[in-house]
């Protein structure tokens, strides 16, 4: 085992850049993501991971709904490097890197000897090299682990697992299974969106920003509420994901009544129906208010620190946009480009949100340190 000490991970300002970069591409990719569910295209490719045995056949990008499907598994794979990275990176151990990468290799020869499928060879290339990357990592570990190197772990590993969800919704469906397709679909949504939160946390945990928060006990309560609203977006995000993979969008075709008489409870009930009803005016309505209410409570005790200011104004910009951007779905019947923004703009609603919870939940617990004051000295 490497007893050596590592420089700490905050003070990295390339570790912190590149992790900032990370988040970034996964933003793409939840773009791409939601542009092929709008679109359809998410069997424009029946094969996985690539196009009929090719990664890059002739003229793939001149067919629009395969040009996304296909684009957002080539940028999954650049998503999937970047974090192997950044995880190596954080762990100062690049030859489990390599490794990885050479045994990945080494599943489409081998695969191809044993006759194997290319779905098969394609898993063979996430979980060999998985294995074999972690064991490094705990070969060559520091003599103290951080948060950073668990958070860096759990990155890896999730991004493992989304491939996977991924290449099994895809074989599933071509397969026939299409309740099985259906589940990996509403799961594989949910789960970048884990996936994104983790970085977040990381990216905020590595920035040189981190290190200049100052002690706040007034923003523990920011914190726990934070945490709360944290869990109730990812209930928004399974309902909203199950509406949108079912077809249900526009069960409910009005907006704010529920009928197009004006009543403000539906008169039919069915799971359509229903998912609608909860994602489009139980959760949008209870979350917006929390949000709102959480982002002004956020400036009001930050003492005009920037470092939550910013976010919390971020979030109430955000959270209006997001109501509103639903509106626009329901009344102008699912328009591609705004329903792929209300997505998008929706993981960007849960990042921010992650981002002042994790800044608040550190001020809280911080130590207060006394400050000295000076004694008179009697003349």
């Amino acid at each position: 085992m490497n007893a050596r000490r590592f420089t700490p991970l905050s003070t990295s300002p390339g570790l912190a850049l590149f992790a900032k970069l990370v988040v970034v591409m996964t933003f793409a990719l939840v773009l791409l993501g939601g542009l092929v569910t709008t679109f359809g295209a998410g069997m424009a490719v029946p094969t996985w991971p690539t196009i009929h045995g090719e990664m890059n056949p002739p003229g793939w990008w001149q067919q629009n709904h395969v040009l996304l499907e296909h684009g957002h598994r080539l940028t999954a794979i650049a998503v999937g490097v970047l974090t192997a990275i950044l995880c190596a990176w954080i762990w100062r151990n690049g030859w489990g890197l390599v490794a990885a990468f050479i045994v990945s290799g080494l599943a489409d020869p081998i695969g191809r000897a044993l006759h194997l499928e290319g779905n098969v060879i394609a898993h063979l290339r996430i979980w060999p090299a998985a294995v074999v990357f972690l064991a490094l990592q705990f070969w060559r570990r520091p003599a103290l682990l951080a948060r950073e190197h668990w958070l860096a772990l759990a990155a890896y590993l999730a991004v493992c697992v989304q491939a996977t969800l991924g290449g099994l919704r895809v074989t599933q469906e071509t397969a026939g299974a299409l309740d099985a397709a259906m589940i990996l679909r509403v799961v594989h949504g949910c789960f970048a969106q884990v996936f994104l939160a983790i970085l977040v946390v990381l990216a905020a945990l590595l920035s040189p920003a981190w290190e200049r928060i100052r002690p706040s006990q007034q923003l523990g309560g920011i914190a726990k509420l934070g945490r709360i609203a944290i869990a109730l977006i990812f209930l928004q995000l399974i309902v909203g994901a199950a509406m949108r993979h079912l077809g249900a969008g526009l069960a409910i075709p009005t907006f704010p009544h529920a009928t197009p008489d004006g009543g403000w409870l539906p008169k039919i009930h069915n799971v359509f129906v229903d998912l609608n009803f909860t994602h489009t005016r139980v959760g949008s309505v209870v979350i917006t208010l929390l949000l709102l209410h959480l982002g002004a409570s956020a400036f009001r005790k930050a003492n005009g620190e920037s470092l939550f200011v910013r976010p919390a104004l971020l979030l109430g910009g955000l959270i209006v946009a997001q109501f509103i951007l639903g509106m626009f779905v329901i009344w102008h019947i699912r328009p591609p480009i705004i329903t792929t923004l209300h997505v998008v703009n929706g993981a960007a609603v849960l990042a921010t949100l992650v981002l002042l919870t994790v800044r608040a939940t550190r001020a809280s617990r911080l130590p207060v340190r006394a400050i000295a004051r000076p004694v008179e000295v009697p003349a």
